[in-house]
């Protein structure tokens, strides 16, 4: 049936839709923009040509993605946050005819500006409507399409059924448009259900993010793993009120339980940790409100099925590993079952992430998951951030290694390793604990959040390690 999904998204309302620094945009606001943006769009372009948006957040960007949607442009959504060796790659692989950035952005002769509402061009559910990058967690990126249904898909699904998201909700999200989590957050989402949404132009930082909450008190606040634990820290030294928050999300990559539990003892609200994929574009698996737990990804959300497959591709029993497939109806690879490179345990209606398959550790001949490792060395109190990866001792024998942020770098000392490791070889099975710990400042992280494990097995490429002694 024909369909564009710019109906269910762009609407005259005198209700605020954009909290924009200073400025509160109103949804007719949008709805004049877009079409100067669309209409701008029509006649500098052809209906199917391609366009990169390479903009930061901004009322600017929303109006030229929804103006390509009115007008049947296909945009392709780039991070702001890539080398520009990554961009000459991308730009290679994904010919676009023009490229809208900070620098360049469409420029309107005041006197001759066209706000005429024509109707959007035809297109079916079905039809092309965008494409998306993967985050690059593997060190390769690539464009995923999505199609005109598949915003409204991810809208019902998850925001109006999973977290009740609806008109006198204001978001924010730590995630930036062009990633798909905070492309639901900061626009679909509230868009579709007639809620506003704050925008934040700077790349999102632990002082930049809690500014903005103290500042504009929003009800739903989508965080990701490595800003919360940011937040919990300066929380902890310097206690806020955030009792305005309805509730918090998480996704991105897995919530330590730490920080779930330590988040709910200084603001008494949980956050709502989830899984999906820029594939699925937002969140197929999550914790509800009335239902959480601690280092759980939750439950399917409506619309999608999951399996937990063995190498064989039989569905294993409930408590054993296995590879995660999901099926549902924004997948980018249509009625087929796609594997998410996630390895799950399934609990009965419950979901728990283990790793990525190609992330697990094979440990005394057992697969380990890095996250379940990770987890226990923060619950030291000195460790902010973990990562786990295979190291080699002098004789190149495989054992485990923590690359391991602190605190405090001047609790960096022999005597933190050992009480690591310790703590590791009280709460894990045995061997499932790394026998060398390197203290770094930062973790290689995606535009997007995610832990840079392929980045990790490079830097212990070029080291070989010294055993702990306890």
């Amino acid at each position: 049936m024909n369909y564009n999904a710019v109906i269910d998204f762009i609407r005259l309302s005198p209700h605020t839709a954009i909290y924009w620094e200073d400025q509160e945009i109103t949804y007719e606001d949008v709805y004049h923009n877009v079409n100067r943006y669309r209409n701008k769009l029509a006649d500098l372009y052809q209906i199917g040509e391609h366009i990169a948006i390479k903009m930061s957040d901004s009322p600017e960007w929303i109006y030229l993605f929804w103006g390509c949607v009115k007008a049947g442009i296909i945009p392709y959504l780039y991070s702001t946050m890539l080398k520009d060796e990554e961009y000459e790659d991308l730009f290679k692989r994904y010919p676009v005819v023009d490229v809208f950035d900070d620098d360049n952005i469409i420029s309107f002769d005041k006197s001759a500006i066209d706000e005429t509402d024509h109707p959007p061009v035809d297109t079916l559910e079905d039809s092309l409507c965008f494409f998306m990058f993967s985050s690059g967690t593997t060190g390769y990126i690539k464009a995923i399409p999505h199609q005109h249904k598949d915003m409204a898909f991810t809208a019902i699904n998850y925001a109006k059924k999973t977290i009740l998201l609806n008109a006198y909700d204001v978001t924010f999200s730590a995630a930036k448009l062009f990633f798909a989590y905070g492309f639901g957050n900061s626009m679909t989402f509230p868009f579709f259900v007639g809620a506003a949404t704050v925008l934040m132009k700077e790349p999102s930082s632990v002082k930049g993010v809690n500014d903005y909450l103290l500042k504009y008190k929003p009800t739903v606040y989508f965080g990701v793993p490595s800003i919360l634990a940011g937040q919990v820290r300066s929380l902890q030294t310097n206690p806020k009120d955030l009792s305005f928050l309805r509730i918090s999300c998480s996704a991105g990559e897995a919530l330590p339980g730490k920080i779930l539990n330590e988040w709910i003892e200084l603001t008494d609200s949980p956050i709502l940790d989830g899984i999906g994929s820029t594939e699925a574009l937002h969140i197929f698996i999550s914790n509800r409100h009335e239902s959480f737990e601690p280092n759980c990804s939750g439950r399917l959300v409506p619309g999608y099925q999951a399996k937990v497959l063995d190498i064989k591709k039989q569905e294993v029993p409930d408590g054993e590993i296995g590879d995660l497939y999901i099926k549902g109806g924004s997948l980018s690879t249509g009625d087929d079952w796609m594997e998410t490179g996630d390895m799950y345990i399934k609990k009965g209606s419950r979901f728990y992430y283990q790793g990525r398959n190609n992330d697990m550790l094979k440990v005394g001949g057992v697969w380990v998951s890095p996250n379940s490792i990770e987890e226990a060395i923060l619950n030291h109190p000195d460790v902010s951030e973990a990562g786990v990866v295979y190291g080699y001792s002098n004789y190149d024998l495989t054992k485990l290694k923590a690359y391991v942020v602190l605190n405090n770098k001047s609790k960096q000392t022999t005597q933190t390793k050992v009480a690591i490791k310790r703590l590791c070889m009280k709460t894990l099975p045995l061997n499932n604990y790394p026998s060398y710990i390197e203290f770094v400042d930062v973790l290689p992280r995606t535009a997007t959040g995610k832990l840079r494990r392929h980045v990790l097995r490079q830097w212990e490429a070029f080291t070989h390690d010294q055993d702990i002694d306890l």
